[in-house]
Parts: C-alpha cells; structure tokens; sequence
C-alpha cells in the first residue's frame, strides 16, 4: 500500500500527517452535527386530482433529509449510536478508547459522510479507502461530502481502482492490533442496518396507519435500506409494498445481491442447534450476529418476496396481480431504469436538472440530483402498467442535497 499525491484542493486543517498508510486530519475546525431523533412527514396531497408529475391516490414524502446525519443514512448508522457497540464490532476492551472504524467507497459518499459524523461526535477514528477525484475534473464544493468528512476527521486511504477499495479497507484492519479496527461495509451495507430501518416503519406506521396500503419509495444502491424496509413490513403484517429503483447496478443485478444478502442474514440468524433457551447469551462479539443482535431476530422470520420488473411485455403483465396481496404480504418490487436514462451511476443529465426543478416546483421540496431524478423519472415510465393512479405512495427522502452544486455544476457542462 502506498500513499497518492494529496491534491492540492483537499483542505486537511491547519496540518497534515501520515499515519498508518492513511492521510489524516490532525487539525479539525468542524464540530459534529448533533445525532438523529426524528423526522416527520409531509403528506403532500390525498386526492388524485391534486398529483402533480405523478398520478396516485394519495403522495406524502418521509424527511428524513431532515436528519442531521447525511439523510436517511441516519437509518442505517443508528446501531452505532448504542453504547455497547463497540464490543458488539469486534473492539477488544483494551481499544475501547481509541477503537478505529473501517470503510470504503465512493469520494462523495453519503455513507462515507454519516460515518464520519458519527465517529467524530463518538471520538473514535475514521478511515476510508476511496479513489480521490482528479482535481482538473472535480467541480469543488467546499461543503461536499468528502470536504466535510476531512473537516470532521476522516482519514484516507487512497487508492487508484475501484475494484481494490474492499481489499485495501480489509488490509487496514489486518495491519491493526487485534481487537484494535472494525470493518463497516460500503454504504452501511450490513444487517445491523435493519434496527433503523424497523424504526422507520415502526415511526410510518403511527404516520400512515397500518391498515391502508401504501408503496414505499426508495432509490438503492446496495438495496440495503429497501430490503430490510420490506422485511420490516413484513413482520410487521402491514399491507405495504417497497419499490426501489437502482441507481448502480441493472434491476436483475440489484435483486439478485438483495435475496443473496437475505439468504446470508436468515443463516447467520439461525440459533445454534444445541442452544439452551434458559442461557441465551449476549455480547458475543462481531462473530454471533444470533447472540449479539436480538432486535433483528423479528426481521429474520419474515420472508422474502421480490420482484424485478423489466420493460418487456411479459413482465409488465405480471405487474397487476402484485397489488392485490393478502394482508401482510406486501412485495418488494425493483424497477429496472428505463433505456432513456444513463446507465452509469451519478451520470450527469439534463433529464435530471428537469426533473429535480419540477418536483421542486410542484411539492416545494429540495431533493438530490442523482438519487431521486432516476427514481421520479423511473416511476412517470411505469405509471401505467403499475397503475400507480390507484396507489398511495410515500417516498422516502434520502437526503444527500450537500451534492447538490457540484452536480448541477455537472450537468450544466455538458
């Protein structure tokens, strides 16, 4: 492992130092947001004939933008906010003062950004693998994610390829103390993430009552959040579907990685065989995810139903029948983008601009320009054979408008 140039634009306080491999903020200017409580709900309009941009029944929009962790980030992080999550993580009692977290992804990261207000607001160290963006390119923001996430502490691994980030993040951990650094997936992309997701349903459930049915919407990059959305859903006998539109990956890619990340957690859910109910134990550490984690044992005993759903003609005429489900079964549905959009995540397109200034307009709500575009624009393209006049719908607002000028800046380039 080596060190990249530090270019010139990434401000690191008042000094820089190396430390393990990792660029690192000794200087830190900024101060951590207060952590997550709440968000509410804003219902938009119950009557069709009020639905601009969408035709539905009824159109209410969950804040959690309004969260001071990076949008509904807050969700997946709120398992780090307990405190007993250090051994929980794997942190051996000697490390408790100073325990390191691991991650990686990309330079603009809402993930990358929520982890590191949590570790700044806990005292503990970030660091994070990621391909820093070529300056000549980069249309700086002073507030963007990485630019905020070095104000607050984080430590950076930089790395040349995309395809070593997960590799040189688990490196790290390798070269620390034992018990010493724990390894946070991409994007929060664990089971833990489902505690938050279940607050959420639990918190949408006083919201929007529990009887009437209602299609939750959400843009996926690992899918992590909609997945245990759904399965929070569930197990909670609402009669509420989950539809997500991927942003990364082709809708068959992204169900396939959800129902193989279902399977995973339903395994590692699983008691031991010989398991004495009388001495259940607890704080096993990060290798009994059954022991460690209780809360997500309601989460493991719902079943998964999901649905990927292509622009062919065959496909869209099973569409239908999935809106009629018995009570407590609703499905999660991922929508594959329409061929008009870009394929390439975080693409800049006018299509976008055009959607964001609308949705704007119409609801008077400020969303991101990446996330939420493809999934408006997705949504518009199956309106009619999901017949989405027919439905309630509640998005969920996944924050990330800190990007905003810089993809704006964007899309206005080319």
């Amino acid at each position: 492992m080596f060190l990249l140039p530090r270019p010139s634009w990434v401000r690191l306080g008042a000094r820089a130092s190396l430390r393990m491999g990792a660029v690192r903020c000794t200087s830190v200017v900024a101060q951590p947001p207060p952590l997550p409580q709440a968000a509410v709900l804003d219902l938009i309009h119950r009557k069709p004939e009020q639905a601009p941009l969408l035709p539905c029944a009824a159109l209410a929009v969950q804040r959690d933008d309004r969260l001071p962790l990076e949008g509904n980030k807050s969700r997946k992080a709120a398992f780090l906010l307990r405190d007993d999550i250090l051994p929980r993580l794997g942190i051996s009692q000697e490390a408790l003062a100073n325990p390191i977290i691991v991650s990686h992804g990309g330079a603009q990261s809402n993930a990358m950004l929520a982890l590191a207000q949590v570790c700044a607001d806990r005292g503990w160290r970030f660091v994070y693998a990621t391909r820093l963006p070529n300056p000549a390119l980069a249309h700086r923001d002073p507030n963007d994610n990485l630019q905020r996430s070095l104000d607050l502490g984080m430590e950076v691994l930089p790395v040349e390829k995309t395809a070593d980030l997960a590799a040189t993040a688990q490196a790290y951990c390798e070269q620390q103390p034992p018990g010493h650094a724990a390894l946070i997936p991409q994007g929060l992309a664990l089971p833990q993430a489902g505690i938050g997701c279940m607050e959420l349903i639990q918190q949408l459930e006083g919201s929007l009552g529990r009887h009437d049915p209602w299609c939750l919407i959400l843009p996926s990059g690992t899918g992590t959040t909609a997945l245990y959305c759904h399965l929070a859903t569930r197990a909670r006998g609402l009669p509420w579907h989950v539809i997500t539109v991927p942003v990364a990956n082709p809708a068959p890619i992204l169900a396939r990685d959800m129902a193989l990340a279902y399977k995973t957690f339903r395994h590692d859910m699983t008691p031991p065989a010989d398991l004495n109910p009388s001495t259940i134990p607890t704080n096993c550490g990060a290798s009994s995810l059954w022991a460690d984690w209780p809360d997500l044992r309601t989460l493991a005993k719902a079943d998964l139903a999901i649905d990927c759903i292509m622009d062919t003609p065959k496909a869209l005429a099973t569409v239908h029948p999935i809106f009629s489900p018995p009570p407590g079964q609703g499905r999660l549905l991922v929508l594959n983008p329409p061929p008009h959009l870009p394929q390439a995540f975080a693409a800049p397109d006018h299509q976008y601009l055009e959607a964001h200034h609308a949705a704007q307009a119409a609801w008077g709500i400020n969303f991101d320009l990446v996330y939420f575009p493809r999934t408006l624009l997705t949504l518009q393209y199956y309106a009619n054979p999901l017949q989405l006049d027919n439905q309630k719908l509640c998005f969920i607002h996944t924050g990330g408008t800190s990007g905003n000028a810089s993809m704006r800046a964007r899309i206005k380039a080319t």
